[in-house]
This record gives structure tokens, sequence and C-alpha cells, in this order.
């Protein structure tokens, strides 16, 4: 088998920051990622949940060369007032309980990189603040009387495409486009399924395991994996777990996928759902999805984690009656 990781110039040595593949479409994707590091502009990341978003970030920072740190928030765990502290920092007096001067993210990130993950979240208010710091290069405390001078790079990734997110009202057009100049697309893993034994691989390395050596995805390509390259490690990892002492077989992560994937519900419910191949219940699940958006592809690829095309083939591939198209 071929070395499961493709190496580029300046890769890092922490295996923890790998991104594995060998598909065109990773191949692509890390050719870009070296293309783009050396850049300042900003960089728009966008892919399904659980691909690898945060990883391509932080490769974009490994090869970037800058002395600075990454720093990273998740804007949708934080509510948007609280978002603004921790991005702007705060003087103290600025409101209740600020006894201190506290420093933000951007002043943190100097030098180096601000990642601001799930960025679809971020408020009208906070698009025009943060698009004020990147053309001026200056940020103020909230509370604040005097600027800063901040040099950094900034990191957004989304989930949902963002132009849909400029068509929904959710993104300021302004914002888009300081942001997307240089965008980078993370595959969903159906898209590169033949990756699979390169990841369990090294996944299991990670886990001081031996390698399984396949050679091919087999019966794991089939599974739509909804929680990509994320839902194969925590399925290895549970794999491992179950093992104990003995190695892993790919019947092991097989088995865990199911496991992570099914509810435990006794009864004729949960026998009639694993008595059904994996491919039935992604049939079943998409076209769900497009019965709840009255058969808008567009509206259900961003719910699936599918671009528009993907969704279209999948209908082609599963016999998803056209119909249900609008």
């Amino acid at each position: 088998m071929s070395s499961p990781v493709r190496l580029v110039e300046g890769e890092p040595e922490r295996a923890e920051h790998r991104f594995i593949g060998e598909h065109p479409t990773v191949l692509r994707l890390l050719d870009s990622i070296q293309r783009a590091a050396r850049m300042d502009s900003p960089v728009l990341i966008q892919g399904p949940t659980g691909a690898g978003k945060e990883l391509v970030a932080q490769r974009l920072h490994d090869y970037s060369g800058r002395t600075g740190r990454l720093v990273a928030l998740n804007v949708a765990s934080l509510p948007d007032t609280l978002a603004e502290s921790e991005l702007f920092g705060s003087a103290r007096g600025a409101f209740t309980g600020a006894d201190r001067d506290r420093t933000g993210f951007i002043e943190e990130s100097a030098g180096g990189t601000l990642y601001l993950d799930e960025a679809a979240e971020l408020s009208a208010g906070l698009q025009t603040k943060l698009l004020r710091v990147l053309e001026t290069g200056v940020v103020r405390k909230i509370g604040g009387t005097t600027d800063r001078q901040v040099r950094f790079r900034l990191i957004v990734s989304t989930q949902p495409p963002a132009r849909l997110l400029v068509e929904a009202g959710r993104w300021r057009a302004d914002f888009y486009y300081r942001v997307a100049g240089i965008s980078l697309d993370v595959p969903a893993l159906a898209e590169h399924s033949s990756d699979i034994p390169l990841l369990l691989d090294h996944f299991l390395g990670l886990l001081g395991r031996p390698p399984l050596g396949m050679e091919k995805p087999g019966v794991l390509a089939e599974y739509p994996w909804h929680g990509n390259v994320r839902e194969l490690r925590r399925a290895v990892e549970r794999a491992a777990f179950v093992a104990g002492e003995r190695s892993v077989t790919v019947e092991d992560v097989r088995e865990a996928v199911i496991a992570l994937q099914v509810p435990r519900q006794a009864g004729a419910r949960e026998r009639r759902l694993h008595s059904r191949s994996l491919r039935d219940l992604e049939r079943e699940h998409i076209a769900a999805v497009l019965q709840e958006t009255g058969g808008n592809t567009g509206a259900a690829a961003t719910i699936l984690g599918l671009s528009r095309s993907q969704v279209y083939r999948r209908m082609q591939d599963m016999g998803i009656a056209p119909s249900v198209r609008r």
C-alpha cells in the first residue's frame, strides 16, 4: 500500500495535523493549502461538519511561517455580545464585572492567525466590525478609547455555502467579498471514500495500534458517513476499545459504525433498523429531507451537508423520484 500521508514541503511532524488522503480531490485541496498558506488574504473554508475544516485551518497556519499563534473561536458556541467581547477584548469598567482590561482574540492572534469556526453565525454587527479591523488594521477594546495596530491572518469556516448565506441575508455581501477571495472546499468523506483504508490506519496509528492494511474500503465505502472523517475516527476509537488487547478488525469498525449510528432501543423497531442496509437508511433520510424542503434541492443540500450536484447524483443513484424536486 502506498504511503498514508501526502507530504508537502514544510509539513508539521505532528501526526494529528496531517490531512490524510490520496484521492484527487484531497490532493487538490492539499496543493491549494500550500499555495494559500504564504498569502496574507483572508481564507474561507467550506465543507460539511466533521470533514476536517479545523485541520485545514491548522495546516494553513503551520505552513504560513507566521511567528504568532493560531487563535480559534467557535462563533456558534457564544451569544453575540459575548462573541464581541471575546474577539475585541474589553476595557476596565466597560460593563458590570469588567474589573480589568481584557485582551481579545484579535490582539492575541497578532503576528499569527485568527480562525473563526462556524462563521455562518456571525451577526451583521460583528461582520461590520471585523471588516473595519481588516481594512484599517486597528482594533479597539469594548469600552476602550485607544486603538491598537494589529496584523493577523483571518480564516473563517462555514458549513452552508457562503453564497447561500448572502442570499439568505445572514451574511453581508461586503463581508463575503472580503473573505471569499481564497476559498477552500473540504470534501465530504463520501466523496473520497477510497481514502478510508488510509484513514483507518492513520487513526489506529494515533492509538498505538497496528494497521489493518486494507487495499480497498469495501463495505465501509457504501456507508453515507454523515459525520464524515470525524465519525470514522470515533468509530475507530470505539472499535479499539471493544477489541481490547487483540488487533482491531474491519468487522470491529463496521460494528462500531452501526453502534454509533443506531439508537439502542428494544423491540421490533431496532430489529427492523438492523436488518436494513446502510444504503436504504441513507435513501430514506435524503427522501425525508427533500420532502421537508418541498423538493428544494438547494435547501436539502445545506441540511445534508452536501453540494447540490451531490444531491442530484444520490437521487439518481438511489432511484429517488424526480417528482419531489422543485
